[in-house]
């Protein structure tokens, strides 16, 4: 039960109507107290760690997959030569990339 409300307190505004109807109760004020430590612990502070680690680890995951790696001797298709050479200067050779001997080479900023 204890740690039922507990989560519930982690989820639900309004913690402080569960507070009061506690403190009625019991009939001490030192609920008041705990009620008050465990929001500001809990829910102020480790919940919003947690957050912040989750979305890091979303914008870690998305940026990894924006701007992918070419392996050598691999042969990328347009959506990774976009994602390589955007906000990046890159020379290529047509020849290496499409495999034929058009003699065709650029650069680009």
């Amino acid at each position: 039960s204890a740690c039922v409300t507990c989560f519930e307190l982690l989820i639900v505004n309004n913690w402080h109507v569960i507070c009061e109807g506690i403190v009625e109760a019991s009939g001490t004020v030192w609920a008041r107290l705990y009620f008050l430590s465990f929001y500001i612990l809990a829910v102020l502070v480790c919940l919003n760690i947690f957050v912040a680690f989750a979305i890091e680890s979303f914008d870690r995951v998305r940026s990894d997959m924006e701007s992918p790696t070419l392996e050598p001797g691999s042969t990328p298709d347009s959506r990774t030569v976009q994602a390589l050479i955007r906000g990046r200067s890159a020379r290529f050779d047509a020849a290496k990339i499409t495999g034929t001997s058009t003699g065709v080479t650029g650069e680009f900023r």
